[in-house]
């Protein structure tokens, strides 16, 4: 490693210890039933309620930490790009600029960024960057990773176990096809109801698979575990190795 890319490896590294640990709490929330049911029979029908329970705060914080050592990581890249005139830098940040096109102010804030850093390192910075991507700079994991780490900045990161999946080993795609089953979804959950003669039907197993997403509201952005394990490994493998070379 070069000894000028160990602190942002150091982040980097500290980052990935927070999604081990951000999927182990995810896996613990899972597999402990988070979830209230209830069932009733009606007058022709059995009816199922089913809503999943709010996510822990400590998965929102353990997600928040790892967000914000992923962006650190850049911004200490950029800072030791800077540092090998000889002077501490002042005001340096990795910069991530949107798209779909680069603007004068947009180019502006990027320059004022990379005071110092050597000029071939700011071009791979410059490759780097959204606005390449024009109209789907969102798609981007650095535009994804500094939207959130802002998110994160201002407020906790809202979380929501947003896909849930429930097996009912009883209920075939027949029963679903003949209209005998029906369905209501909400934000609060959903309502299933069948004839009672079939209610054995909505029996289900209690191990369910769940997907935690962050973010999801007014923010705009929203991430689950794997987009964030997707952006963790762009820093790690598609951007800090293209500049080890100017620290040897």
């Amino acid at each position: 490693m070069a000894a000028g890319m160990v602190d942002a490896q150091s982040k980097l590294a500290w980052a990935k210890g927070h999604l081990e640990l951000l999927n182990e709490e995810i896996d613990r929330f899972a597999n402990s039933n988070p979830y209230t049911l209830t069932r009733e029979d009606g007058l022709d029908r059995h009816i199922l309620r089913f809503r999943l329970l709010d996510v822990p705060a400590p998965i929102c914080l353990i997600a928040g930490d790892a967000i914000y050592n992923m962006r650190a990581a850049l911004d200490q890249l950029v800072w030791s790009l800077a540092r090998l005139k000889g002077n501490p830098p002042k005001r340096t940040a990795f910069p991530i600029v949107d798209g779909p096109t680069l603007t004068k102010p947009k180019f502006d804030s990027f320059n004022r960024s990379v005071v110092d850093v050597p000029a071939e390192a700011i071009c791979e910075i410059d490759a780097l960057q959204p606005y390449h991507r024009g109209a789907a700079y969102k798609t981007h994991p650095l535009w994804r990773l500094d939207e959130i780490c802002n998110l994160d900045k201002h407020r906790r990161i809202p979380a929501n176990g947003s896909r849930s999946v429930l097996n009912f080993p009883n209920l075939t795609a027949e029963d679903r096809a003949s209209g005998s089953v029906t369905i209501e979804a909400s934000d609060e959950g959903f309502v299933m109801s069948v004839p009672v003669a079939l209610k054995h039907k909505l029996d289900f197993h209690n191990r369910m698979a769940l997907a935690v997403d962050f973010g999801g509201d007014v923010s705009g952005i929203s991430e689950n575990f794997q987009g964030l394990m997707q952006i963790y490994k762009f820093i790690a493998e598609g951007v800090l190795p293209r500049f080890a070379r100017f620290f040897t």
